[in-house]
């Protein structure tokens, strides 16, 4: 609660468009989910492209060397009429069931059946996650208490706007 909107203020600016965030996970969303129309080229692939680039130890990224991206494409997957089970529009990829059809196309094309790309940092940790706004927004949960809330928002600062390596 304390690191909220209210609290926090939304200090965070994007760097392409100038939106402001309250955490850098929110600013990661934003960029991730192609929500930046100032940077339309970029969305979970390119980010993901870009901290591999930064990471080449793979400190937070797996090195999968197969990937070639693709995952990110908003419109990807749309439900048939085969999906209603009855009861509900079930997915074909797990066991969810959702109440509309449009549910289930955003769940098909939500990170939920995405290539797990990152790792948490901390040995003691073993989280693994599908976007780096997930792990971000682990690390700021101070979940694992690998670093405290205000030094994620600094470090993660100084990656968007250098081209520094990816360090902790």
């Amino acid at each position: 609660h304390l690191n909220s909107r209210i609290h926090r203020g939304q200090n965070i600016d994007c760097p392409f468009c100038r939106n402001c965030f309250t955490t850098v996970a929110g600013l990661t969303t934003h960029l991730e989910t192609s929500g930046c129309r100032s940077a339309p080229s970029l969305n979970r692939d390119s980010i993901f492209q870009i901290v591999r680039q930064r990471d080449p130890c793979g400190f937070i990224s797996k090195n999968l060397i197969g990937w070639h991206g693709g995952e990110s494409n908003p419109n990807r997957y749309s439900c048939t009429d085969g999906a209603w089970n009855g009861s509900g529009w079930a997915c074909g990829l797990c066991s969810r069931v959702c109440r509309s059809r449009a549910d289930l196309d955003k769940h098909l094309n939500s990170p939920a059946h995405y290539t797990v790309l990152y790792h948490c940092p901390n040995r003691n940790c073993s989280s693994e996650f599908k976007t780096l706004a997930s792990i971000i927004s682990h690390l700021e949960s101070e979940s694992c208490s690998f670093m405290r809330f205000d030094t994620v928002q600094q470090r993660m600062k100084q990656v968007v706007t250098s081209k520094n390596m990816i360090e902790f």
